[in-house]
């Protein structure tokens, strides 16, 4: 017996049982399982101490103060060691070395200091000889003028010559012959050279000061320095 055709009012796939059409399925309703989302930050896992018993609870706490002593105890040995470091690099460069021990390098604006330092003792040390030469034949007593801080500073003029020059001790000579004419107590005269030493000048002896006034030392680095 023939089956009965299928009429056009009829559904399309009867054989399905009524379901909808597999391209118009209904996405699946999603789980409610009582999960939280991934996305969900996780619950703070530090541990409630109340909730445990006494014994298990001093336990962790000591751990915790053991832990917290180590962190502490590490912070202080990397300041002692950084502390050391910094005082043997110190110590290092005042002998001119590199932390690793090798030489460093010449510093140019100390090597400057140096040498306009020296110039500078050079050129007193040369003026002070060339005082004890020419004092007398210019009637003046040599210690009593180097033991004159004003004699000393109105050798500022002086600074631009050579000291070892001719032309120094020739105008030396009758700098100091106009100086005694107006300081008679740096004449040759026992009596002046007692005065000398008891004036508003420092007092000495014989030979030369070993300090020499500030305002000439002064102009004379100025002078060497350059400034």
């Amino acid at each position: 017996m023939a089956e009965p055709s299928q009429g056009p009012g009829a559904p399309a796939d009867a054989g399905t049982g009524g379901q909808a059409p597999q391209g118009t399925q209904q996405p699946p309703a999603q789980q409610t399982t009582g999960q939280a989302p991934a996305s969900q930050p996780p619950a703070d896992t530090k541990t409630d101490l109340s909730t445990l018993p006494p014994d298990v609870r001093k336990v962790i706490e000591d751990l915790r103060t053991e832990n917290a002593r180590h962190r502490t105890d590490k912070q202080q040995s990397a300041a002692q060691a950084q502390a050391a470091k910094e005082q043997r690099d110190a110590v290092l460069k005042a002998y001119g070395l590199l932390p690793d021990g090798t030489d460093a390098p010449p510093d140019p604006e100390a090597l400057a200091a140096q040498v306009t330092q020296q110039q500078a003792v050079n050129w007193e040390t040369a003026a002070e000889n060339a005082i004890l030469r020419v004092a007398g034949p210019a009637g003046a007593d040599a210690d009593a003028l180097l033991d004159s801080n004003a004699f000393l500073d109105s050798l500022g003029e002086f600074i631009e010559l050579d000291p070892k020059s001719s032309d120094f001790r020739t105008k030396l000579k009758a700098h100091i012959a106009k100086w005694v004419e107006d300081h008679p107590k740096h004449k040759t005269a026992g009596a002046a050279s007692t005065a000398t030493r008891s004036g508003g000048d420092h007092p000495g002896g014989t030979g030369t000061p070993t300090t020499r006034p500030r305002s000439l030392a002064a102009a004379v680095s100025k002078h060497y320095g350059g400034k």
